[in-house]
């Protein structure tokens, strides 16, 4: 066998080429051109790096390729309050009832949480929380990309109650029809419930009917009740500092009057009248108590009277 059938069978044996066809095919990109100074393989490719080592293979001479690493994906997790006061929406405080938009960038996640509060869609990149009617902790998680962000949001309910006045009341011996004065006040109050760190738009409140404690002038009242709203009031979106979030409840704050007293004009009308009321609200479904707000109405010896309610007041009103 001569040389080059020996060095032909070993080029096929090892190579899988075969010489004499491969002598056929001009190089690639040298389209029948002079021979390159520098060396090349059977199709016209180096075999060596630019520093003479051996190149990565290729596809076509049946070495691995390396996919090219994805890039991490950043997620960012936002949150805004449905409401748009108290002013920072961001917060994550939130009132009973509440509504947060959630936003996942800059992909779609699959959404849970556990705790006061459910989430709707469970899946995309925009999700809306609604806190429940109970006060606690709702955690939201997060999931794509492999990743997992988290939020926890402090759930909490009404505990105070505020009543700026609006008008006060006071009738007169004439008004009423008597012989002679007998003590009486009240005012009209807007009521607001707190805390104002949070919104309490999607809640109602109602107050409990019980009866008064009283002596002196006013004993003749004792264990009467004060006559309360009997459907639940709801709230308005606005939150005033220090007041809380505005119902659209004005409270009619009025003591009466006693027509017993008018037959003869006391020397001494020294009297109390007092209110215990049970405030509650209702939201998704749950009850809870917001607090006890006193009502009182207190006569000095001359008869002068004021009626107070949650901060909102009568004024002092004499006989007349």
């Amino acid at each position: 066998m001569s040389d080059r059938m020996a060095m032909d069978a070993w080029v096929k044996n090892v190579l899988g080429v075969n010489p004499t066809a491969a002598e056929l095919v001009a190089p690639v990109g040298q389209s029948g051109a002079a021979p390159s100074a520098d060396p090349t393989g059977l199709f016209g490719r180096s075999r060596t790096g630019p520093s003479g080592g051996t190149s990565t293979a290729s596809p076509s001479s049946g070495g691995t390729v390396t996919p090219p690493k994805p890039k991490p994906v950043k997620l960012t997790l936002t949150s805004e309050t449905e409401v748009t006061q108290p002013s920072n929406r961001a917060r994550t405080k939130i009132g009973i009832g509440e509504r947060v938009t959630l936003k996942l960038t800059p992909v779609a996640g699959d959404w849970t949480v556990s705790g006061s509060g459910t989430v709707s869609p469970a899946k995309g990149s925009t999700v809306v929380l609604t806190a429940s009617g109970k006060p606690g902790k709702a955690a939201v998680s997060v999931t794509a990309a492999g990743k997992t962000e988290k939020i926890t949001f402090t759930v909490i309910a009404p505990k105070s109650v505020h009543q700026d006045t609006i008008s006060t009341e006071h009738y007169t011996a004439a008004q009423l029809g008597l012989g002679h004065g007998v003590p009486n006040a009240g005012f009209r109050g807007q009521v607001f419930c707190g805390p104002d760190s949070v919104n309490f738009v999607n809640i109602t409140f109602l107050e409990a009917e019980i009866g008064c404690k009283a002596s002196g002038s006013w004993k003749a009242k004792n264990g009467k009740g004060h006559g309360p709203n009997a459907s639940p009031i709801g709230f308005e979106e606005t939150v005033v500092s220090g007041k809380g979030t505005k119902s659209f409840a004005v409270d009619h704050c009025w003591s009466g009057f006693e027509p017993s007293l008018a037959a003869k004009p006391l020397t001494n009308w020294t009297g109390d009248m007092t209110f215990s009321i049970p405030w509650t609200y209702q939201c998704n479904g749950t009850t809870g108590r917001i607090g006890t707000v006193v009502q009182t109405t207190s006569t000095a010896k001359n008869g002068t009277t004021s009626t107070k309610k949650a901060g909102g007041s009568s004024g002092n009103h004499a006989l007349d």
